[in-house]
Formats: structure tokens, C-alpha cells, sequence
């Protein structure tokens, strides 16, 4: 998903999925509202409960067939530019109503020989039209507010995103810096390495990812800090029950096993490991790093450096995927855990 510094008028005019429970369900409301008026037009206080029945299947059966057939004409209209996609779901919507009042006409004038009333039907095709605009212009206007509540919550992300990048390229830099004078091979390896990352990571201003990206990104960190710490630094990945092609915040996975490097394996001259799984379950996407820490270092993990990497992690993830995204940290005393857990957009549809 790239960032583009675009206006804050949609390039396409996307036609909402209709026939979606919630917007079926205030359809059928709001039309019936609508019916009420009518019959109050019509009928004034002397209510017909005939009139009011044979208005209301008009309207409802109107704005069934509507919905049915832009649902059906959804995916090439939303390709279509914003004014043409309007004037094709405008004209669809007028050839319905035309429809429906003749249909209208024929069912209630059984008779033979008994011509149309084209004044009703010039009626209800004008009151269909209102109707209709107003209806498109309310979608268009509600587009527009999402694509502008988008486009800042994008930024946001991007400013966020964008903190925790100098964070791990000065740490590496350092590194190269203290190994040049007595291991110059491995400074030169570790240039490569950081040359390859950023390479990977700097070709877009990426807000999202797949995870088999993310994770290719995490290998390549891990490899410059296992020059730097030697033998200290194993690692093991199990992505046997996920997905690795669906998405994940960019640069999410990366300050976590950079914590647990910093913060877990470096401060002890033992080995230490760090084990990443996950699994996708109901929609549900659950990525474990665990990581053993050095007991006697365990109180720096609430450093603010720490701090600042979990809450940009734990704040991205919460404005792409909503308040139901979490990430948990968990302190079992010889290791260290942390989750995130989240639903990818597509599963909430």
C-alpha cells in the first residue's frame, strides 16, 4: 500500500456494496420512512391502509431491484472514472424506476384496453430521480470524508513508521563503526547486509507488507547482528500454520527482535535464541517472538527507547486494523514473549 500526496477528491467513485446486511437494513428503513411521507401526501390524516400497502411495495420492490442490479454492475462501475461511474449508476437507477412504474401501471390496470396513466408514471419517475441524486450525492460526500480520514490516518502512520527506521540504521552504523578496526571483513559483510536492507525496506513508502517480505527483512538484521555478537545470536521461524503472503504493517517484526537482541541476548555472554511463530485462525492473524533474557537485565526493558518502539508498533497496528489489534507482552521470568495479534482488513468484510 503505497502513500501518494494526492487531493482529497477520490480518483474513483466506489460504489458501496449494497446488499451488505447493514446497508440492506437501513436501505429498507429509510425507504420506509419515505413510504410514510407518501402516504401522508396522499392520504392526509384520513389514513388508507390499502394505499399505504400497495406505496409501500412499490418503494421496496423499487429499491430491491436497484440494489440487486448495481450490486451485479459493482466491480465495472468502480472502475470507471468518478463522473462516469455517477452518470452509469444514475442512468441504472432512472431505468429501473422507469420500469418499476410501468410494471406498476400494468398490475394495478388489469384491464383490457385500458391505456397508462403517463402523468403517475411522469410522477414517480421525477420523485425516483430526487430521490436517487440525493442518494448518490450522499454516498459520494461519505466517500470523500473516508478517503480524507484515510489519507490522515496514512500520514500518521507513515510519521510513526518513520521514527522507528533511524533507530535501527544508527544502531548499525555504530556497529560497523567499532568493528572496522579490528575486524575489517566483518564490517565490510555487515555493509553489504545493511546495503541489501535498505535496498528492501527504502523502495516505497510502504505502509504494508506481506509477511514473507517482513520476515526476508528480519533474516537480514538478524544476520548483521549475528556478525556483531557471534555464536550469542540463533534463531528459528515456524510459519507452518500461516500464510506468509498475507499483510502486516511494514517494519512491525523488526524493532521487536531488534528489543529482544538489545534487551534479552546481547546484555548475557551465553547463548541466547529467539523463536518467531504463527498461526491464522477465524481470520485472526497471531505472531509470537520469544526470546531468552538475562535475568539480572530484565528491569531495562522498560527503558524508553523500548518503550517508544512497542507503543509506534502497538499504535500502527490499532489505527490500520481498529481497537481489536493488540500486541502483549509477556515476562516469563528466563524468556521473554511478545504477540501481536490482528485481523487483516479483508477478514472483516
Amino acid at each position: 500500500m503505497a502513500l501518494h500526496t494526492q487531493s482529497s477528491e477520490p480518483e474513483f467513485f466506489q460504489l458501496p456494496d449494497l446488499l451488505s446486511p447493514r446497508s440492506f437494513i437501513l436501505s429498507l428503513m429509510t425507504a420506509q420512512l419515505l413510504v410514510m411521507l407518501l402516504a401522508l401526501y396522499d392520504y392526509g390524516f384520513h389514513f388508507d391502509w390499502a394505499g399505504f400497502a400497495k406505496i409501500t411495495i412499490y418503494v421496496q420492490w423499487q429499491l430491491i431491484l436497484s440494489a440487486l442490479i448495481l450490486s451485479l454492475a459493482r466491480r465495472r462501475i468502480n472502475h470507471l472514472s468518478t463522473y462516469m461511474a455517477t452518470a452509469v449508476s444514475y442512468g441504472l437507477l432512472l431505468l429501473i424506476a422507469f420500469a418499476v412504474a410501468l410494471m406498476a401501471q400494468w398490475v394495478l390496470t388489469p384491464s383490457e384496453g385500458q391505456s397508462f396513466h403517463w402523468a403517475s408514471i411522469a410522477r414517480n419517475c421525477v420523485m425516483s430521480a430526487i430521490v436517487a441524486g440525493t442518494a448518490l450525492r450522499y454516498m459520494f460526500v461519505q466517500q470523500q470524508l473516508i478517503h480524507r480520514e484515510k489519507a490522515a490516518v496514512m500520514a500518521s502512520l507513515a510519521s510513526l513508521q518513520a521514527r522507528i527506521k533511524p533507530h535501527f540504521l544508527f544502531n548499525t552504523m555504530n556497529s560497523i563503526a567499532s568493528l572496522i578496526s579490528f575486524a575489517p571483513d566483518k564490517a565490510e559483510r555487515m555493509v553489504e547486509d545493511l546495503s541489501a536492507l535498505l535496498r528492501e525496506s527504502l523502495k516505497e513508502e510502504r505502509i504494508e507488507t506481506t509477511i514473507d517480505a517482513e520476515w526476508t527483512l528480519c533474516e537480514r538484521y538478524l544476520s548483521i547482528e549475528a556478525l556483531r555478537l557471534g555464536d550469542r545470536v540463533n534463531w528459528d521461524c515456524d510459519f507452518d500454520n500461516l500464510d506468509t503472503s498475507l499483510p502486516i504493517p511494514s517494519l512491525t517484526l523488526q524493532p521487536i527482535i531488534e528489543n529482544a537482541i538489545y534487551h534479552g541476548i546481547q546484555p548475557s555472554i551465553d547463548k541466547g535464541y529467539i523463536k518467531v511463530s504463527g498461526e491464522f485462525s477465524n481470520g485472526i492473524i497471531q505472531i509470537s517472538v520469544e526470546n531468552s533474557q538475562y535475568q539480572t537485565e530484565q528491569s531495562q526493558r522498560s527503558n524508553k527507547g523500548n518503550k517508544m518502539a512497542i507503543d509506534n508498533i502497538r499504535h500502527r497496528i490499532q489505527q490500520l486494523y481498529g481497537d481489536t489489534a493488540s500486541l502483549e507482552l509477556i515476562d516469563q521470568t528466563n524468556s521473554f514473549k511478545t504477540v501481536l495479534t490482528y485481523q487483516p482488513s479483508f477478514s472483516k468484510a
